[in-house]
């Protein structure tokens, strides 16, 4: 188990050492957005980048920990993976509010392709007081 966790440390090092500075964007639905909604969408298409760039890892660490719940009975380490890993609340409600559709079309447009700074690209988007 050490091993995969290891490699999922690594794979989300590497992720994150991608992370950029985002100044605009060029999606006309994202634009149409209030401000309020573009602060919402920002962490939705961030997660859904990170997940992308960690599939593999994740992949890998979820089954050995599916792995060690059945050998062990011991379900925590999976069940506060799960949580680690999931979507929030408050994320939740913004897709439901917001269309799954938009948000994946926007998570793959050129700009959020890979994952952000959050508060730096708001800054740059002008979204913070």
């Amino acid at each position: 188990m050490s091993d995969a966790f290891n490699i999922l440390n690594q794979e989300y090092e590497k992720c994150d050492a991608t992370k950029k500075v985002i100044s605009s964007v060029s999606n006309n639905w994202f634009n149409s957005l209030s401000i309020e909604d573009k602060k919402s969408v920002l962490p939705i298409v961030d997660y859904m980048a990170m997940r992308r760039c960690t599939k593999d890892a994740d992949a890998e660490y979820s089954l050995v920990l599916v792995d060690y719940a059945a050998e062990t009975g011991d379900f925590k380490p999976l069940e506060a993976w799960v949580g680690l890993i999931g979507i929030n609340k408050s994320m939740h409600e913004s897709i439901m509010r917001l269309g799954m559709s938009n948000l994946l079309e926007l998570s793959k447009s050129e700009e959020f392709l890979k994952p952000i700074m959050l508060m730096e690209t708001a800054e740059q988007l002008d979204l913070l007081p």
